[in-house]
């Protein structure tokens, strides 16, 4: 695709430069792409409004079912069972507990029936009653009952029974009627409700943005992006984010004018990497935001290592890899102590002698020397980046359980070993025979 021959020189080399950077032509198209359909349009289940829902994978034949279910016998994301990885929104956040209750406030029946919108109308389950869109208006609608305020929406389904295909008296022999359009296809279920939640009202917070990033991230994706630790001049890992992890949909809002990913891409790319790679983005949200340049050191090391340390914790989860070998926690419990200490105005040294004082171990002697690690080369990012991929790679060549490495007297490899070994290669003289983590005199 070539740029328009009759746009400004600037604006044009601008459009070039992102198709040849990012591939991506989808997000700088001079005219904005008709939306996709999720389910097409069905023969009239409401009188003189044809249902279509709008799922991207949705062919033409696979259209979905009305039907009904007890709202009570609907599994929603809020209750135990329900499958994280279909809907990773936290419908604790204030913003989707407001939506519960607009919905509630206002509780329309017409806007929780038919609507082109997969996001929007009647919810969409399986054919497990998991409810794969619409876990908030389920929610509301039980919510309502609860509170005795739907017998309008009762009232609307026992109506509309004959031209939605039910049974009248199916419905009026029910306790808490729901109407929900059922998924009789075979899809990919994860991503189908990802695509069918991308346009909802109830936005995602940052966090959860990356929990649902982070499952998009394959080992491919993390191996370019750990081939150039210096993640700002690693096209290729971009190109493979927005690509392949970010929908379509939201990609244009993370490229600038110049072609050039926005602050904004950058932070959707360290919180998604920090959440692969620790399981949590607060910490490194948090440590990016500080006003302090030792902590702002650590975060970035965090954050360049942090493809290293998914591979590893991938690793790990597909049996790969020793179990007992994750950095993963000890790496964000020194970040987060050593951020906690730094607030605090304590020096880690006398730290860590308190708590060898009182022999206290509310941090994991793993933690504690990656900590002293930080707090001795907390002005060099560059080092700390080296000495955490290092680390990883230690671990990914100890391999699987059944191929442990062993020493010459015979004993398993520890991780506090592996660190050990790799913070030697960092010590100023390796004269020295006194660890890198004993008495700093």
């Amino acid at each position: 695709m070539l740029a328009n021959p009759n746009l400004p020189d600037a604006q044009r080399r601008a459009y070039e430069k992102l198709l040849e950077k990012l591939s991506m032509e989808e997000a700088i198209q001079e005219t904005a792409p008709a939306p996709v359909p999720v389910f097409q349009p069905q023969e009239s289940p409401l009188a003189n409004n044809p249902a279509s829902l709008s799922a991207p994978m949705m062919s033409k034949k696979e259209l979905p079912n009305w039907g009904k279910a007890e709202a009570d016998d609907l599994l929603t994301s809020d209750r135990e069972g329900y499958p994280a990885e279909v809907q990773p929104r936290n419908r604790g956040r204030v913003a989707s507990r407001q939506q519960i209750e607009g919905i509630i406030s206002n509780l329309d029946p017409s806007r929780l029936a038919d609507n082109r919108m997969a996001s929007d109308g009647a919810p969409i389950v399986g054919a497990d009653d998991v409810v794969e869109s619409g876990n908030g208006r389920v929610m509301a609608v039980r919510e309502a009952y609860r509170r005795g305020v739907a017998d309008n929406y009762r009232q609307y389904l026992i109506d509309n029974a004959e031209t939605l295909g039910l049974s009248k008296d199916a419905i009026e022999g029910m306790k808490n009627p729901v109407l929900v359009r059922e998924r009789v296809t075979d899809v990919d279920r994860v991503k189908f409700a990802q695509e069918a939640n991308e346009s909802s009202v109830s936005a995602m917070s940052e966090s959860e943005t990356a929990a649902r990033d982070a499952r998009n991230m394959d080992t491919g994706i993390l191996e370019n992006a750990a081939k150039n630790p210096d993640l700002m001049t690693n096209t290729a890992f971009f190109r493979d984010f927005f690509e392949y992890v970010v929908p379509q949909s939201e990609r244009g809002q993370f490229i600038d004018q110049n072609g050039r990913i926005s602050q904004a891409g950058y932070r959707r790319v360290r919180n998604a990497l920090a959440a692969k790679a620790y399981g949590d983005d607060s910490v490194i949200s948090r440590m990016a935001e500080s006003t302090d340049d030792n902590i702002r050191n650590v975060n970035r090391a965090l954050v360049q290592a942090a493809p290293s340390v998914a591979l590893v914790q991938g690793g790990i989860e597909r049996g790969a890899l020793r179990e007992d070998l994750s950095i993963s926690r000890p790496i964000i419990e020194a970040a987060n102590t050593l951020s906690f200490l730094r607030g605090d105005g304590t020096k880690v040294s006398e730290f860590l002698d308190q708590r060898n004082l009182f022999d206290e171990d509310d941090i994991s002697p793993e933690a504690r020397k990656i900590l002293q690690f930080f707090d001795k080369n907390k002005q060099k990012p560059n080092v700390m980046t080296s000495f955490l991929t290092d680390i990883a790679k230690a671990v990914e060549g100890q391999g699987a359980a059944n191929q442990k490495t062993l020493f010459d007297d015979g004993g398993t490899e520890t991780l506090s070993d592996i660190i050990d070994r790799t913070a030697d290669k960092y010590a100023p003289s390796k004269a020295r025979q006194t660890s890198l983590f004993g008495d700093e005199g």
